[in-house]
């Protein structure tokens, strides 16, 4: 009697941001899931996205030939919405009639729309709602990025927003996760990078709040170098910073908008819903490193977690482990989430 080991399915994640594209390769045979590739690199004009995710093919022995893709629209609408708790098909229904209604209008021509249920909370007065999350980008960007995706050899399996894909990541590591310190307090996420900051407020598993604001990692990374001063390079500013023992201040003062952004955040979601932020988890570069965790704790009295999944961990009936070339770091939160997608359609 012969037997077969399981067929391998392979899926990669590209988190392109304007600057840099993080790239994580995901294995899946039986009940494992192996994370066999994570890297990052830095976007040039000089060379066109193909010409680099062709080099990242072949240096690190991807083996997906289909990518979901996460892109730095610069030209979209997201937004909430709450419905009352119906059953499934009437809701189906109502949203797609939202929708139609939206297409209709001339400021969503030439985009694609998308929605994506996100699940059930409570609204201000306790009733039961189901919060959906819209989406509507720019059609031509799409088409753009599609052509440089499919011209590096890979076909492009799905396109996702962004807080999808963080939202993903959080939800499935939430091991990782502090449980909330009082009743009725929430998470507030965030994820750095070089297109803007996406912030999540969460309960329990379901988003209740989310804005992309534009602070973003490149501007930080340029204040903190040219404004202070401070020797520190492009790729490798988290772990330099965090060996200066003087740069509390710059840091301080390179924040200054996105605390001002938290605030305004952390008070409106208090008012409106009467809850507590308990703890503040952050992505991307941000999150890798200690010396902007401690001053965003300082600043906004908030205990800051790094989002950093484990290297052996559990995710509902999978087991997976790292064996690509890098630790699991923060950076790659989106890439992750990616990656994982078809596992875990949200």
């Amino acid at each position: 009697m012969k037997f077969f080991k399981p067929r391998t399915q392979k899926y990669l994640g590209l988190d392109i941001d304007h600057e840099r594209v993080t790239v994580a390769e995901m294995l899946l045979q039986s009940d494992r899931l192996t994370i066999s590739t994570l890297v990052e690199e830095k976007l040039t004009a000089q060379r066109p996205l193909s010409e680099i995710l062709k080099d990242i093919i072949f240096e690190h022995g991807i083996q997906s030939n289909e990518a979901i893709l996460s892109l730095p629209f610069t030209d979209r609408y997201v937004k909430l919405e709450l419905y009352p708790k119906m059953p499934e098909k009437d809701l189906i229904a109502a949203i797609s009639l939202d929708i139609e209604q939206m297409t209709g209008e001339k400021a969503f021509e030439n985009t694609i729309q998308d929605y994506c249920i996100l699940g059930d909370t409570a609204d201000a007065e306790g009733k039961e709602k189901t919060v959906v999350m819209f989406v509507t980008v720019s059609n031509e960007e799409a088409v753009h990025y599609y052509k440089e995706i499919t011209s590096a050899g890979l076909s492009v399996r799905a396109i996702e927003i962004d807080f999808l894909a963080f939202l993903r990541t959080i939800v499935l590591f939430k091991q990782n996760i502090p449980p909330a310190r009082s009743i009725g307090s929430c998470l507030l996420c965030l994820h750095v990078s070089m297109s803007g900051t996406i912030l999540i407020l969460l309960n329990g598993e379901t988003p209740i709040y989310f804005k992309k604001i534009p602070f973003h990692e490149s501007g930080f990374f340029h204040y903190i170098k040219e404004e202070e001063n401070l020797s520190v390079t492009e790729m490798q500013w988290p772990k330099e910073l965090d060996e200066l023992h003087h740069a509390d201040f710059a840091i301080r003062q390179g924040m200054s908008e996105l605390v001002r952004e938290l605030n305004r955040a952390i008070d409106f979601f208090t008012i409106r819903t009467r809850r507590n932020v308990s703890d503040i988890l952050v992505s991307g570069r941000f999150g890798s490193c200690t010396a902007i965790r401690t001053s965003l704790l300082g600043l906004l009295g908030i205990t800051v977690h790094p989002l950093i999944v484990s290297e052996q961990a559990t995710l509902q009936s999978y087991q997976l482990s790292n064996e690509s070339s890098e630790p699991l770091a923060p950076q790659f939160a989106l890439a992750l989430g990616l990656s994982i997608r078809e596992v875990f359609p949200y």
